[in-house]
């Protein structure tokens, strides 16, 4: 049974949104999982975490806490919609340890969490950075895209 990664974006409240990243813009096969947080600080998901997880930023204030947590939950979330789910712990260099059969990766900025996942098999690594939108400055969109990227993002 093959089991379809998810594409989901999310408020707060559990209500639908609008993805800030469009479906289309995806590698093929992956899936992506928004949180819409705004400015609430919600301790909630952080506390829903397996005690590993949490145990990571136990000592850090709660905002980080939050963020974190929301962090997680997509993961999570988007972990399920691959049949998996396990606890996602920091490796050496602090990036989060998926299931060796998934790749995926977790970004957050100021009211925005997200989590890509996709099967290992078809991707040996992901990466996804969220930031709040304000001009690059001179030579980094060239730097971190591909021509063929940038192609796309002409045409959205």
């Amino acid at each position: 049974m093959i089991i379809a990664a998810p594409f989901v974006a999310v408020g707060h409240d559990g209500l639908d949104r609008r993805p800030v990243v469009p479906r289309h813009m995806l590698p093929s096969e992956t899936g992506l999982v928004e949180l819409h947080a705004g400015q609430v600080n919600d301790l909630s998901r952080y506390h829903e975490l397996d005690y590993e997880e949490r145990a990571i930023v136990s000592a850090a204030v709660d905002s980080r806490k939050a963020e974190f947590g929301d962090g997680r939950w997509c993961a999570h979330r988007a972990l399920r919609g691959l049949g998996e789910d396990v606890p996602i712990l920091r490796g050496p260099k602090g990036m989060p340890l998926f299931p060796s059969t998934v790749s995926g990766t977790i970004s957050h900025t100021r009211g925005l969490r997200m989590a890509l996942v996709g099967r290992s098999e078809h991707w040996q690594s992901l990466g996804l950075d969220v930031e709040v939108a304000q001009r690059l400055p001179e030579g980094v969109l060239t730097a971190v895209t591909s021509v063929r990227e940038r192609r796309v993002l002409r045409r959205v």
